[in-house]
């Protein structure tokens, strides 16, 4: 029998869940920053990064930066999704957190496409592990009645960044 109480696991204390929840929303936040961040300020980093360049040249760096990051996405998950298995959850929400932390910490400091493109993919990377396996931890974690509330309230954060942005 649980004597946890409603919504918590047996050896689950609701102070560690909702510890482990607020991990995971400010970090798919921050993915979701990360997601956005670049694409709202496209133009301007790659006028500056490449200079003075015709309107076709410079859409083709941007599509390229964006398509890395999105390609970044989908290893992160496939890849960080399987570790999360091999591993642990809690490392690979960690190892996606620093992904995107360093990773979107560095882009802003380079001045090259070609180095923005790599970071961007390892950012991008630590979006898409961060997106599958705070799901899952969460997935994990709650007891059935509240998982539907917490995994529904963590779906929200990509969104909610789109609409604080503007």
């Amino acid at each position: 029998m649980n004597t946890a109480g409603p919504g918590i696991k047996k050896n689950k204390t609701a102070t560690y869940l909702y510890l482990v929840f607020s991990i995971c929303f400010i970090g798919s936040v921050f993915g979701g920053i990360t997601s956005t961040l670049m694409s709202s300020y496209l133009p301007d980093v790659v006028k500056d990064i490449i200079g003075p360049s015709d309107k076709q040249k410079m859409e083709e760096v941007g599509a390229v930066i964006n398509a890395v990051f999105l390609f970044g996405m989908t290893a992160g998950g496939l890849l960080l999704g399987y570790l999360c298995d091999s591993f642990g959850r809690k490392k690979a929400i960690q190892l996606s957190l620093v992904c995107i932390g360093l990773f979107t910490m560095l882009t802003g400091l380079v001045n090259n496409w070609l180095l923005i493109v790599v970071l961007r993919f390892f950012s991008g990377f630590g979006v898409g592990g961060v997106l599958v396996t705070t799901t899952i931890l969460i997935a994990e974690e709650w007891v059935d009645h509240k998982r539907n509330i917490a995994l529904g309230i963590l779906s929200i954060t990509i969104p909610l960044v789109y609409f604080l942005q503007d």
